[in-house]
């Protein structure tokens, strides 16, 4: 079952986990703001170079308290590869069966692959802001600016 998540949702329950195995469920993300970011697939290019501008900008974010999370259906070791040789600096969960994405509509109309896609959601967990389909040149820049009117 897909559904269309929105600007003024609060997000649906999830559990999932991380590339290191530990079990996040959406409730241990309410009280503070955070972005939640559906990609394809790791060490492609378009997934690199968004995955790297997260990065980047990651002093930021800090500086505005938002948690960064990519999610994708790859493994927890394509996980644990992929942030290894980019040296990223935020969790990457594993959505195997594209559940959560399902969840957020962040998958191709027809249902065959993630659809690159960015929530903001804030402390109290309604989406704030939402990019989809993303395009990757400036995107984090975008992110930003969001999270300002926050």
């Amino acid at each position: 079952m897909s559904s269309q998540a929105d600007v003024g949702d609060k997000i649906p329950y999830f559990s999932i986990k991380d590339y290191e195995d530990i079990e996040l469920e959406s409730e241990d993300l309410i009280g503070s703001p955070f972005i939640l970011y559906f990609y394809p697939k790791d060490d492609t290019p378009g997934c690199t170079k968004e995955a790297c501008a997260f990065r980047d900008a990651m002093d930021i974010f800090d500086d505005f308290e938002v948690t960064v999370i990519g999610v994708s259906p790859d493994s927890a070791e394509s996980h644990a590869k992929f942030i290894d040789k980019h040296k990223l600096n935020f969790t990457l969960l594993c959505d195997h069966d594209m559940s959560l994405a399902r969840k957020f509509g962040a998958v191709q109309e027809k249902g065959n692959g993630v659809l690159r896609s960015t929530f903001l959601i804030d402390a109290a967990g309604i989406i704030r802001w939402l990019e989809r389909p993303v395009n990757v040149e400036g995107h984090a820049e975008r992110v930003l600016e969001a999270i300002k009117d926050l």
